[in-house]
């Protein structure tokens, strides 16, 4: 069984769209659970026509972190599937998932690329890694090195077994908002990451979304945290690498801080990364984290030698360079059609391919 489980807090307007997805999968074998934290709009309206299909749980708002906790207490499947209240799964996300766990029992996380939808619903482009364009396997020594980088999985097309959550324990409030970052580090700390290179879910952009309200001070502290409580266990195999993971999260915070505006933490951040490891000045998301601080401080002329810089350094490690597809088109603009017009040409498609 996988067991769908979807935290939500005042997301009524979006919940019916997560809701119908869930029910429209392929996969026979299901439970959708929703723990309700407390929600003080019409949630409860919204959800009453649903309860015959779910199992619907209400507690005192307690938080993110708690609710998920719950969820997974809840759970009665092997594995369990992420999704947000305001985001959607793609029809053939959780047989196309499953799948993949069954015949890899080393396997403990599995994700896959995401459609990026607006607040209306229509489809503005895609989260992806770069790959060749099959499915990964990736083994847990290089997963674990490959996230201490940064977080690049979205929540909302993960797939996790039930039985690795309780090995590594809980998910820890002392983490958030990084608290899903958290968690992925101690999975493939012990077990191998499998990526899906197709779109298995839609991540929703609005400005009522928990992401939407990061500041940078929460963004350092929460992940500085989850660092220090990381490299803290004595059950992590690969110790040696702490002093890569604070350089790797010294140029996260310099990204994020581009994006925000704040030179002074941009400067003072990259400096300590590079100074930290040099060797992080020939990876790409370095090169990223320059150009996002040349558009946030540079004029233009600068900007543009920048620009040039990092398309050298791209050029020169195509291995690693990104898989560049476009979302499905229905009459050459389905990039901006809404969700339910992506997946009729979706399944228009798998129609005439049979």
């Amino acid at each position: 069984m996988v067991s769908i489980f979807i935290p939500t807090y005042n997301m009524a307007n979006y919940l019916p769209v997560a809701l119908d997805s869930a029910l429209a999968q392929d996969h026979a074998n299901i439970e959708i659970v929703v723990v309700d934290d407390g929600s003080t709009d019409d949630t409860y309206k919204v959800i009453r026509p649903y309860l015959p299909h779910i199992r619907y749980f209400r507690q005192e708002q307690q938080g993110v972190v708690h609710t998920l906790n719950r969820a997974v207490e809840l759970a009665r499947g092997e594995y369990v599937r992420l999704l947000a209240a305001d985001d959607a799964l793609c029809p053939d996300a959780l047989s196309a998932q499953a799948a993949l766990l069954d015949g890899n029992p080393q396997v403990a996380l599995v994700h896959s690329q995401a459609y990026i939808m607006d607040e209306a619903g229509s489809v503005r482009g895609r989260k992806r890694l770069s790959t060749n364009g099959a499915s990964m396997i990736i083994p847990s020594p290089q997963a674990f090195r490959r996230l201490l980088r940064g977080n690049d999985v979205c929540a909302s097309t993960v797939m996790l077994r039930k039985a690795a959550l309780q090995r590594v324990g809980p998910f820890q409030r002392e983490s958030f908002p990084g608290e899903d970052w958290d968690m992925w580090l101690r999975i493939t700390a012990h077990y191998d990451e499998a990526y899906i290179p197709k779109p298995l879910a839609y991540y929703r952009v609005h400005r009522n979304s928990i992401t939407a309200g990061y500041t940078l001070s929460r963004f350092t502290d929460s992940h500085r945290r989850t660092l220090q409580a990381l490299f803290a266990r004595p059950d992590l195999p690969y110790p040696q690498l702490e002093n890569l993971a604070y350089a790797c999260l010294d140029r996260n915070t310099a990204q994020v801080a581009a994006r925000l505006r704040h030179r002074g933490p941009f400067a003072r951040h990259l400096t300590r990364a590079l100074r930290s490891q040099p060797r992080l000045l020939l990876e790409r998301e370095t090169w990223n984290t320059l150009f996002e601080g040349a558009k946030a401080f540079l004029p233009l002329a600068p900007l543009r030698a920048v620009r040039g810089a990092k398309r050298t350094i791209v050029a020169r490690r195509r291995a690693f360079a990104e898989v560049v597809t476009s979302a499905p088109r229905l009459g050459g603009d389905a990039e901006k059609r809404p969700l339910a017009e992506v997946e009729a040409a979706r399944r228009m498609e798998g129609e005439s391919n049979g």
